[in-house]
């Protein structure tokens, strides 16, 4: 895969991550200074959790390439920062405002009945193996957080009762709430939902992309791919993984830039005097770094 201006980073597939990365990192960091409520109920927040999620996974991704040269552990990052990209993309690019809300607290709300039906179903009684006061503190920490899930489904519900869409698609809506539907395919029609493969490719429409991401579940769930012998000890390997964590990251920039309302300049400010800055500065050839120390002269005189 070619990268564009891949020349300025050494024509090396780790510089250009590396860079690429320093940018976007940056501009990740700024973002969720400003937006990092926990509330589920803060959109904003939450999208910005999202992306920062994404922006420190993709810096886990460069290390286990680098340190570890780890491909399947690099195989199974890559697909977890596809999904949530996919799902940021399916909820939060949906056109309509209303329907991007109900979509969001269905999304919030499919995790929180996972997690209260996993703590549900573990009926907890004292063995002996841990100490009374461990187990007491144990039984409390599941309490609360099985009051916080229900708590919090309460809270989506409501919400979603609360936008004009429920009045006129109710019938439907109870079926996405009870079925923890996010993935709706159209909000008039309680039947179906978009399977990954159909939301990859609404993602991102090239084709090698959406084919990569399904491709990298042979990974995630150990099947036999995963088991073949690669050659972890040469670059070239791990070249397709640099080139797809470059576009996503490029993705998640252009998030950042034109979901939340903040110019460029509010996004980088101080750049030039963070690490992000001087990572990116060690990223670049020599002919890049006369260019710019030229420029700087110039500005100077």
């Amino acid at each position: 895969m070619n990268i564009s201006e891949m020349e300025m980073f050494n024509q090396s597939y780790i510089d250009s991550f590396r860079a690429v990365y320093s940018l976007v990192g940056y501009e990740a960091e700024q973002l969720y200074e400003l937006y990092h409520s926990t509330a589920i109920n803060d959109i904003k927040s939450y999208q910005s959790k999202i992306l920062h999620k994404v922006v420190r996974a993709t810096f886990t991704l460069f290390k286990i390439i680098t340190s570890l040269r780890d491909y399947n552990s690099a195989s199974t990052i890559l697909r977890m920062i596809a999904d949530n990209m996919t799902s940021y993309h399916i909820i939060y690019h949906e056109e309509d405002e209303e329907t991007r809300l109900l979509r969001h607290f269905l999304f919030v709300i499919d995790g929180l009945k996972t997690r209260l039906k996993f703590l549900s179903e573990h009926d907890l009684h004292y063995d002996g193996k841990i100490s009374r006061k461990d187990y007491d503190e144990l039984c409390s920490n599941v309490t609360n957080a099985i009051s916080d899930s229900e708590e919090g489904i309460i809270l989506c519900i409501k919400q979603i009762k609360n936008l004009s869409l429920y009045t006129k698609y109710q019938n439907s809506i109870d079926t996405y709430i009870i079925k923890k539907n996010w993935q709706f395919i159209s909000i008039d029609n309680p039947v179906g939902r978009y399977k990954w493969e159909d939301m990859y490719k609404l993602f991102d429409s090239n084709k090698s992309m959406a084919e990569m991401f399904v491709f990298l579940s042979q990974f995630v769930h150990g099947l036999s791919i995963s088991n073949l012998v690669v050659d972890e000890t040469i670059d070239k390997t791990f070249e397709p993984y640099y080139s797809f964590g470059i576009a996503l990251l490029g993705k998640v920039q252009r998030y950042i830039e034109n979901d939340f309302g903040l110019s460029r300049d509010e996004l980088i400010d101080g750049f030039q005097y963070s690490d992000f800055c001087h990572n990116l500065i060690l990223c670049l050839s020599d002919d890049k770094v006369k260019e710019i120390l030229k420029m700087i002269d110039d500005i100077e005189k």
